[in-house]
């Protein structure tokens, strides 16, 4: 019988994504160019992940979206397409 994989929780993939992006935007420097657009293509995980962690914690989902608008001039400056408001980073 094949053993399964764990399961990753939505939160936890959701911070790790936000963690990689933050280390991108305090040290852009240390990114190569091919890591530093593979940041910028996968931010569209971290919408994903939060809207699916919105469906089970609403409450972490929105604290992690204030925390992520609270960065939005720094993500706008560094190329990265983010909505003005939580809502709109959930939908």
């Amino acid at each position: 019988m094949a053993e399964k994989a764990p399961v990753v929780a939505p939160l936890e993939l959701a911070r790790w994504r936000w963690r990689e992006v933050r280390r991108f935007l305090d040290q852009p420097e240390s990114f190569d160019p091919d890591a530093a657009l593979e940041v910028l293509e996968e931010f569209p995980l971290l919408r994903a992940h939060l809207r699916e962690l919105y469906a089970q914690d609403p409450e972490a989902a929105l604290r992690l979206a204030q925390e992520i608008l609270a960065e939005r001039e720094r993500l706008l400056a560094a190329g990265f397409l983010v909505p003005e408001t939580a809502e709109a980073l959930l939908a």
